[in-house]
């Protein structure tokens, strides 16, 4: 595999690994933050509750984690990211062509960096068309609030522009009769300008277009911007009585009839006002707000505690993959490491001998970290990385199992009578070794569980592998023994685990459970 690819992998692993930790644990957030928000919307200002939605977006940029099990996920949402995290493992021609094909990971990742950049294009592309929009707009002398405001025969109102913000109006606004409309307008944009919101818009922009596969995102920024504009509202009536509440609410329903142009979207206030007029109109009519010391004191800890569990400590790096490897002679080095070296350049893996391997590039690529260098090249990486190709064998079959069991699982079921293929015997009938692998082409092809599964090697194996199978479920292990440089044996035993529920549907486990000893 080219350097090229092998850097799309290692992204593309991590990004995996990224979203099946971040994933459920941002929606979790973004549930728990709507709900304390719509708990206490007619009792606490906006302003305040924006800030609940923040630990959405720290968790999905900080390296902490909720210890969110993904085998108690929803249905739909494991069977989304599942696959992600533990793509089944390829076929034995897949595995030998592999110098040829994209990894599933590869792809992910070309498919990450092609939307990131088409959103960030979209958002830049949009600023441009704004700017050349508004060449037509004419300064408003006289308007006496601090700031620079034009007049646009269509678009506006709204804030255009981050280093020297100006409020756009549009024309209508300037005619006699809309002196007291203009007059709340402009309280609200100004509020914008106090406010820094096109700053927090941008942010907002750049932060859904960076984690766009993460819907809290998105959902988190919506509600966001509509909270932003709540607020400004809430300064422009501060201290109002009812009744010129329920004038500004007026003007918010004339200006919803007057849709701003498609490039204002761009801009901050009202142009975002149709999807945001209904609550914008509720929270004009309620002006029951707590006390100040009082909203302050609900929503502190309700944002403490949201940023408690956003951070709360992630498993160890790759256990999420791989389902944290125990035991007393676990690699030196974490998997997810070892893809920091071909991420750099400095490693490759190919697919000889059934599994992904490890090699060192020499001489390392020109601009490469010495450092880094020096850390992959070292005595424990080189460990970690023959540990690792021995252990890929293992890891690929038991996830293709898994999966070849669904299959015939969801035949059987597709019949009217859902079961799961019989237990095998152990094949091959003796562990393996490194040194010496075993091939059981006949095993594979008579075995009942293995002909059940449609499941075969047609290479010698280093592991010995069966399943045991039951109503309730399934055990996958696959066993081996591994001569290490320092003349010590390794036994490793792998474990992929299913049950079925009660109401006959098959679940596959997370993660596999990883056990070295030292002999």
């Amino acid at each position: 595999m080219s350097p090229l690819l092998s850097s799309l992998d290692a992204f593309g692993r991590a990004l995996a690994t990224w979203l099946v930790g971040t994933f459920p644990a941002t929606a979790l957030l973004l549930l728990t933050a709507l709900a304390v928000d719509l708990l206490v919307a007619r009792r606490v200002r906006a302003s305040l509750r924006t800030l609940l939605y923040a630990p959405v977006f720290a968790r999905a940029i900080l390296p902490t984690s909720l210890t969110f099990e993904l085998a108690r996920a929803p249905r739909a949402l494991a069977t989304i990211l599942v696959p992600l995290a533990n793509p089944p493992a390829p076929s034995h021609r897949a595995i030998v062509d592999a110098e040829a094909s994209f990894s599933a990971h590869a792809a992910l990742a070309i498919l990450y960096a092609v939307v990131a950049v088409a959103l960030v294009v979209r958002v830049v592309t949009s600023l441009v068309r704004l700017a050349a929009a508004l060449r037509d707009a004419r300064p408003v002398h006289g308007a006496g609030v601090g700031v620079a405001v034009v007049v646009h025969e269509a678009a506006g109102p709204f804030v255009e522009g981050l280093f020297a913000p100006r409020v756009v109006l549009p024309a209508r606004l300037l005619a006699e009769d809309q002196a007291e409309a203009r007059a709340c307008v402009l309280r609200h944009e100004l509020a914008h300008i106090d406010r820094r919101d096109p700053w927090l818009l941008v942010a907002l922009q750049l932060a859904t277009a960076a984690g766009w596969p993460l819907a809290a995102l998105w959902g988190a920024a919506w509600r966001i911007r509509q909270l932003v504009e709540i607020a400004c509202d809430d300064v422009a009536v501060a201290g109002a009585p009812q009744s010129e509440r329920r004038h500004y609410g007026m003007v918010l329903l004339d200006l919803s009839e007057h849709p701003p142009s498609p490039d204002a979207a761009l801009g901050i206030g009202t142009a975002w006002l149709r999807s945001t007029l209904r609550a914008r109109v509720a929270s004009l009519a309620s002006n029951a707000r707590w006390p100040a010391a009082l909203q302050l004191a609900f929503v502190a800890p309700a944002l403490i505690a949201l940023v408690a569990c956003g951070a709360a400590r992630m498993p160890a790096a790759g256990a999420a993959v791989l389902g944290g490897p125990h035991g007393d002679a676990v690699p030196p080095v974490a998997l997810n490491d070892l893809w920091k070296c071909a991420g750099a350049g400095l490693a490759t893996f190919d697919g000889d001998d059934g599994g992904w391997n490890w090699n060192l590039v020499e001489p390392p690529p020109a601009g490469a970290p010495p450092e880094l260098v020096a850390l992959c090249r070292s005595d424990a990486y080189h460990q970690a990385m023959g540990a690792n190709n021995w252990a890929a064998e293992a890891r690929n079959a038991l996830q293709q199992m898994g999966k070849d069991l669904a299959s015939a699982y969801a035949a059987s079921a597709s019949k009217g009578a859902p079961q799961l293929c019989p237990s095998t015997a152990p094949t091959p009938p003796t562990i393996p070794t490194t040194a010496a692998p075993i091939r059981a082409t006949d095993q594979w092809e008579t075995d009942p569980g293995w002909h059940c599964m449609k499941f075969s090697f047609s290479m010698p194996v280093m592991f010995q592998y069966r399943i045991e199978t039951s109503p309730q479920g399934y055990v996958a292990t696959a066993e081996g023994r591994h001569m290490r440089r320092d003349g010590r044996t390794i036994a490793l035993t792998i474990v992929l685990r299913g049950r079925v529920d009660e109401e006959g549907r098959l679940w596959r486990a997370a993660a596999l459970e990883e056990t070295w000893r030292a002999l």
